[in-house]
């Protein structure tokens, strides 16, 4: 028998003979059109230069122009007259005279030059108020009267202006003129050239401005150059014309890369291969050239046309050239695939059987092919496969019993094992998972580290998670992440890679450990630096006393009072999680609520009297003793007080009143005559970090940590309130049944304190 070794040798040698002949020829022909390209390229490239150079000459000529403006008489004068009344204590002429002279160096100027379309004296100070304008108007060169001249304070060129240095010139981006912020209906795509002008002591006094016609800049410039080829220019910040060899400079597209329509197609080639001297793309020849950066913004041009239109003659040899080869190719592959066809039929057979089996359908008796050395393989891989399928049995029987998830991948992380437990906790069948990345297991956003870890642990060994157990983040098949503790082993089945994982739910875990870092961080990385910035803010105001001026030492009252509010912040956020979980610790004693409110009342009148409201506080006749932690009761009763002040227009009352109710209870309640709470709005009222539209600048946190610590004392906080009318918040904690000190046993009646 013919072996198929030598079958295979025999058909390659004849396709390579064949191939080697054919590939000299066509090597041949594709170096006579790479010669004749890249003299077609040279001539674009020519044609590029000479139009970005023109280009780049016509946006130079605005800046000469208004450096030139600024040295003219007008504007020195002005800032004279400007400063005396009106007058220029020079030549005493006026400052009107001075505007009328500038208005007619700016009609000379537009006169003289028709892309400019309108020349602007503008002040930079206060709203930015036009001095003198000059403009084209149907043709027609119109100055604009006095009152119906522009404040250009808030358009950006304008802030740009101001940053500028006294005699730089800067061009603006190109955009769509616009007058009294609307849109000019003449379409005119505007350049601007501004320069600021100082006075003699350094103070902005205004800027010119001169707006030229995009449209016109290019078409003058591509006139005095005639291309005959397509041609692309791009100057600026992204502006860009475009001059079609059909239509020629009388048709120019003009735009900017950051407008909604489309850029055309050359721009998003340039930007491609822009560092190339010639490139072509599909059937087209581009060549490139780019302006040298100098003072002004770079010019980069391109010119393109139709390869066939530059090269006919040699693409047509090397398109024949490529067609015979393409015929005698055909030819070869044909009798090529027939041989190799039924030289194959076995291995076919085989690879179907070994797909199979990769996706979870085992073949176990594939075709034999006799006499063939292919036929000895299929027979000896059909005895592997009844072995593979026993030991494969008794692998899934011990899986399927495991309480813990187990995950095999290969060293591309591609599943191959997955196991029951793992279908319940991830939520994939094992027909799903099984050939699936490993990272559908793995939220979004660690997808990526993890293939990294995977590959540099592949290329240099280094571990990261293999052979350690740690807690990871996991997602459900719904996209939802949860916690869990991973242990990965290494696999080696003979000189593959596999690894092993199994996987617990540690979402309990989690959010216990959680908790606790949550606690820890706010209480050492942020209460302890704060506490410090704070007490040094406060060192720093008092020890500067009166060496800072006015505006230095509100800053840092500012920085102070503002660290003392995400101290009370972070304060308030402990101690929620801390009622939350049950760790705040109270120390109960039976405390008389008049004198618990009276003393916390006290403590709130300095920020009454900042805010210029009227603290009112009305204590019952007899004793209100209640079981309660003095310190964490006022803390709840500050919170509810500092709410009523926040939230009270100045001159109000906030009304406060301790007193017994009916039957064996007492209450606390703290009024205002704000704005009220809005219907919509009273659910979220105890919520952590709720605020209404009219919150007036709290964390939203203290009205949910007063009533966990009035629930604590086994009391209830609640409210009532009218939109318009302000809000009332009610404490109500039980009667204690024992007497209390009364240390205010002198008093037998109500009394009312303003």
């Amino acid at each position: 028998m013919v072996s198929l070794r030598l079958k295979i040798i025999l058909l390659i040698a004849l396709v390579s003979g064949l191939c080697a002949v054919l590939s000299v020829g066509l090597i041949t022909a594709r170096h006579a059109q790479k010669e004749t390209i890249a003299r077609a390229a040279t001539l674009l490239s020519d044609e590029a230069r000479l139009v970005a150079m023109r280009v780049q000459d016509n946006l130079e000529l605005p800046r000469r122009d208004i450096a030139l403006l600024a040295g003219t008489p007008p504007i020195p004068g002005l800032m004279r007259a400007a400063d005396n009344a009106g007058i220029d204590p020079r030549d005493g002429s006026y400052a009107s005279q001075w505007k009328d002279r500038l208005a007619d160096i700016f009609k000379a100027l537009l006169r003289t030059h028709d892309a400019y379309f309108q020349a602007r004296l503008v002040s930079l100070q206060g709203e930015g108020r036009e001095i003198v304008r000059v403009e084209r108007i149907d043709g027609a060169l119109v100055r604009t009267p006095e009152d119906a001249l522009q404040e250009k304070a808030s358009e950006a060129y304008f802030q740009r202006a101001l940053a500028l240095q006294n005699g730089e010139v800067a061009v603006g981006e190109t955009s769509y003129n616009r007058e009294n912020g609307v849109r000019d209906p003449r379409n005119i795509r505007a350049v601007r050239f501004y320069t600021p002008i100082y006075t003699p002591d350094g103070e902005p006094f205004a800027f010119l401005i001169i707006n030229a016609d995009q449209h016109l800049l290019l078409r003058d410039a591509l006139r005095r150059i005639d291309p005959v080829h397509n041609v692309l220019i791009v100057y600026g910040d992204g502006d860009y014309g475009v001059s079609h060899a059909s239509r020629r400079f009388n048709a120019i597209d003009v735009g900017h890369v950051d407008e909604d329509r489309a850029p055309p197609a050359a721009l998003a080639l340039l930007d491609t291969h822009g560092t190339e001297p010639w490139y072509v793309v599909g059937d087209e020849l581009h060549g490139v050239y780019t302006v040298p950066r100098g003072p002004g913004a770079r010019t980069r041009a391109v010119a393109w046309e139709r390869i066939d239109e530059m090269v006919g003659t040699a693409r047509a040899a090397v398109i024949d050239s490529t067609l015979v080869a393409l015929v005698f190719a055909g030819l070869a592959t044909l009798v090529g695939g027939v041989a190799a066809s039924r030289m194959t039929d076995g291995l076919r057979n085989l690879a179907v059987a070994v797909r199979g089996h990769a996706l979870g359908r085992p073949t176990l008796d594939v075709p034999e092919i006799p006499n063939d050395e292919t036929g000895e393989l299929i027979r000896a891989f059909n005895s592997l496969l009844r072995r593979l399928s026993t030991t494969e049995m008794k692998a899934q029987a011990v899986l399927g019993d495991l309480m813990d998830a187990v995950v095999v991948i290969d060293e591309r992380g591609i599943i191959e094992e997955f196991s029951r437990a793992a279908e319940r906790l991830f939520g994939y069948s094992e027909q799903e998972a099984i050939g699936a990345s490993v990272n559908i297991l793995m939220p979004q956003v660690d997808r990526e580290a993890h293939d990294a870890a995977l590959e540099t642990y592949r290329q240099t060994g280094k571990r990261h998670l293999i052979g350690n157990r740690r807690e990871v983040l996991a997602a459900h098949r719904d996209g939802a992440p949860f916690p869990v503790d991973i242990a990965v082993s290494e696999i080696r089945v003979g000189s593959r890679r596999m690894y092993s994982a199994v996987i617990r739910d540690a979402s309990d875990k989690r959010d216990r450990k959680r908790t606790d870092e949550f606690i820890s961080t706010l209480n050492h990385e942020l209460r302890t630096p704060l506490t410090s910035v704070n007490a040094s803010l406060a060192m720093l105001e008092q020890s500067a006393g009166e060496a800072l001026d006015t505006r230095s030492a509100r800053l840092l009252e500012l920085a102070r009072k503002g660290c003392e509010r995400l101290m009370r912040i972070v304060n308030d956020m402990l101690d929620i999680e801390r009622v939350r979980e049950g760790r705040l610790e109270f120390k109960r004693e039976v405390a008389d609520l008049r004198e618990l409110t009276r003393e916390t009342v006290d403590r709130m009148r300095a920020l009454a009297d900042e805010k210029r409201l009227v603290l009112s506080l009305e204590l019952d006749a007899a004793p209100c003793p209640a079981t309660v932690d003095p310190l964490r009761f006022s803390q709840a009763l500050s919170n509810l007080l500092s709410n009523a002040l926040r939230h009270s227009p100045v001159g109000a009352k906030v009304e406060v009143s301790a007193r017994r109710t009916a039957g064996r209870g007492l209450r606390v309640t703290v009024r205002d005559h704000g704005p009220g709470i809005p219907e919509a709005f009273r659910d979220k009222v105890f919520e952590r970090f709720a605020q209404a539209e009219n919150h007036g600048g709290g964390s939203g946190l203290g009205l949910s940590i007063a009533r966990s610590l009035i629930r604590a004392f086994g009391g209830e906080l609640s409210f009532d309130s009218r939109e318009g009318a302000g809000a009332a918040f009610h404490i109500d904690l039980p009667l204690h049944g024992g007497r209390v000190p009364d240390k205010e046993s002198s008093v037998d009646h109500a009394r009312t304190v303003s």
